[in-house]
């Protein structure tokens, strides 16, 4: 509550609230949320087909998480859970010190909200990931990394390196064993089922249409990243960018974590090209979002871009850092 106190305070600005409260009543009232009455019903109701439906990749500790909505009447929880990811999204922005607007108006987060998408859990791990390490909580960067390992794709590189540089990281990578050796206990080998349902969906034609990943294509890029020293806040963006830009399936719209942190304004063009398939065609709308992190990356790293090409083009070696 003191985070919506603190931004209306601070900004001065109801009409923004009231746009938030207007966009989650349209949705509210219009959304089918496919996926929340679908496949999600599968995961609280119907174990057996959630372990053997390859479109389900993510790890049982979901159930919890999305139990509560599901279990309840008719479209209560499912409007309570639209709630839940605008203020998941308005979190991550807060933290991450992102533009909600930009966000919460997003073909990214439409498409979240239209289907009941499960992206809030990443934003809000993500989220909470950086909020751990800024106050040294190795507790809270466990329930973080578990909460994105939801959907590792997003993140997983990310949030290894957060853990590496943050204080009391065996403590939390105890906290995490922990829970994994737990799951395993309480749901079984679920580790198997999740590789192999993911590897039929990245191979899965009919998920194409929207899939912006560029596989390992892009695995140079990512060990670059790796290699390359920054600032944490610096690399903490630039690996979420790079593991998605590896990952074998991208939906367009998981690319609204990078939107929850500060860009240039420019790359808010991103932020809406996906309301435009009809008119651009779902190859430049969806598939193109590439781009994207391609384009975060290459943001984040210009000053060293810049440095090599000076050095290219006076003859001098890259891999020292030797006078021209």
């Amino acid at each position: 509550m003191s985070f919506l106190k603190n931004w209306i305070s601070e900004k001065k600005d109801w009409l923004r609230l009231l746009l938030v409260v207007l966009i989650w009543g349209l949705y509210a009232q219009h959304a089918p949320g496919g996926e929340f009455f679908g496949v999600y019903q599968q995961i609280v109701f119907d174990p057996a087909a959630y372990q053997s439906n390859p479109a389900i990749f993510n790890p049982p500790w979901i159930f919890p998480l999305l139990a509560p909505w599901i279990t309840m009447p008719g479209r209560a929880g499912f409007i309570i859970y639209l709630f839940i990811i605008i203020a998941s999204s308005f979190f991550a922005t807060k933290i991450l010190k992102g533009n909600f607007l930009l966000v919460l108006l997003s073909a990214q987060l439409f498409w979240v909200l239209w289907w009941g998408q499960i992206d809030w859990i990443v934003l809000l791990g993500i989220g909470m990931a950086w909020y751990a390490y800024q106050k040294e909580s190795w507790w809270l960067m466990g329930i973080a990394i578990l909460l994105v390992i939801i959907k590792p794709q997003l993140g997983v590189f990310a949030m290894m390196y957060l853990w590496f540089v943050s204080k009391g990281r065996w403590k939390s990578a105890a906290f995490v064993f922990a829970f994994f050796i737990l799951s395993l206990l309480v749901w079984g080998l679920w580790p198997v089922w999740i590789v192999e349902h993911a590897i039929k969906m990245a191979a899965d034609p009919a998920h194409q249409l929207w899939n912006a990943s560029l596989g390992l294509k892009a695995f140079p890029i990512l060990l670059i990243v790796l290699i390359i020293k920054k600032s944490p806040p610096a690399k903490f963006l630039a690996l979420i960018a790079a593991t998605m830009l590896v990952s074998p399936y991208l939906p367009y719209y998981s690319s609204v974590a990078l939107l929850c942190f500060p860009l240039p304004l420019w790359m808010g063009v991103f932020a809406f090209l996906g309301y435009l398939p009809g008119v651009i065609g779902p190859a430049l709308a969806w598939q193109s979002l590439f781009l994207f992190p391609l384009c975060v990356l290459g943001w984040v790293y210009w000053p060293e871009m810049i440095w090599v090409w000076q050095r290219i083009r006076l003859g001098a070696s890259v891999f020292t850092r030797e006078p021209f």
